[in-house]
């Protein structure tokens, strides 16, 4: 099998620190490639998922399987599990997840528009985007239960989220004001699964 990421992708780094976590490394090849736009032709990943997306996961049979969630997914099954657990905690930590993805797509909208020059972005989106983000921060924060034990897909999701709005400045001190986060934050990235895949 082998695993398409690009270091930069927080959403790669969800799929990539979920197979090193659940011990799957020796059974996933991870295939690297250069981080580009999305405005920009990538014919070596369009070859293999025509979005142009990272992740894509390729599986022994050839078969393709795409999209961060439904990668984790997979790979949780093929592990036997570990990541996504059982109910009641599976709803959690799979809305935890989509809660952390949003913050990614959000993200996203703000990395485009602050790579345009300062009179062509939409400082509309800019708010709308940036407020999505700091609710949601602010919703996982206010209940410690989104926090609390043991590693899982929502918790992983969150780490790459958070991370990559620091490691691209996207928002302005997004653990101040938030101890709960910013504690989960350090004990999570002390493991050796964020470590590796660190942008």
């Amino acid at each position: 099998m082998r695993l398409y990421v690009t270091k930069p992708s927080p959403y790669a780094r969800k799929a990539w620190v979920a197979l090193l976590e659940l011990g799957l490394k020796y059974r996933v090849e991870i295939v690297e490639l250069p981080a580009r736009m999305p405005t920009v032709p990538k014919p070596d990943l369009e070859a293999v998922n025509p979005l142009g997306k990272v992740p894509c996961l390729v599986t022994d049979d050839g078969d393709l399987i795409a999209d961060s969630p439904v990668i984790v997914a997979f790979l949780d099954h093929l592990a036997g599990g570990g990541l996504i657990p059982p109910e009641p905690e599976r709803w959690r930590a799979l809305t935890l997840e989509a809660l952390a993805d949003g913050c990614m797509d959000a993200g996203v909208v703000l990395r485009v528009e602050g790579l345009k020059g300062e009179a062509y972005r939409d400082v509309g989106e800019i708010a709308a985007h940036g407020a999505k983000i700091e609710r949601t921060l602010d919703l996982i924060e206010s209940d410690p239960r989104w926090l609390s034990g043991e590693i899982n897909v929502g918790s992983i999701a969150l780490v790459c989220a958070v991370d990559w709005l620091i490691f691209r400045s996207l928002i302005h001190f997004p653990l101040i004001g938030r101890p709960h986060l910013a504690y989960a934050m350090a004990r999570l990235l002390e493991r050796p699964a964020f470590a590796a895949t660190r942008p």
